[in-house]
Formats: C-alpha cells, structure tokens, sequence
C-alpha cells in the first residue's frame, strides 16, 4: 500500500510541478526520492546489474525520470525568474 501511494505522490507531483513551478519541482524531487526508497515490493525485470544483490530495475526508471523532470523544471522556472524585469 505504501508504495502504491509513493507512486501516486509521483504522479500527481509530476502533474503539479508544471504548474506550481520550482514548489511543485522539489515535490517531486522528494516524492521520486520516497518512491526510490519504497518501490522494492513493485520492483520489476533487472535492466542492469551492479553486483550480484544490486541492480538497476525497472521500476526505479520512475524514480530518476522524476528526479530529472523536477531538475528541469526547477532550472526553468529559475531562469524566468532571473529573466524577469526587477
């Protein structure tokens, strides 16, 4: 249950940080993160193999694919910022 709900978080943060901007980016940097930590039960095929009790898997694509979304908005965001008249 609670990694369904981490998976939720992501969604629905992944929703919100193109519309709250940098508030909404560190929502889902933090919901990816949740979702890194807590998705072993949903954990699908391993895609590449570290060693023999660490791999990358499927299901942690979710997780960097939000962490990468959150750095662009926030680095968008930010730039209108500074790009803004004073």
């Amino acid at each position: 249950m609670v990694p369904a709900a981490s998976l939720l978080a992501v969604v629905l943060s992944a929703f919100a940080a193109g519309r709250w901007g940098l508030p909404g980016a560190v929502a889902l940097a933090c919901s990816s993160l949740a979702w890194l930590a807590l998705n072993r039960p949903m954990e699908g095929r391993i895609i590449f193999v570290i060693s023999e009790t660490r791999g990358l898997v499927a299901a942690d694509l979710i997780g960097f694919a939000g962490l990468a979304l959150a750095v662009v908005v926030a680095v968008v965001d930010l730039a209108g910022r500074s790009s803004r008249p004073s």
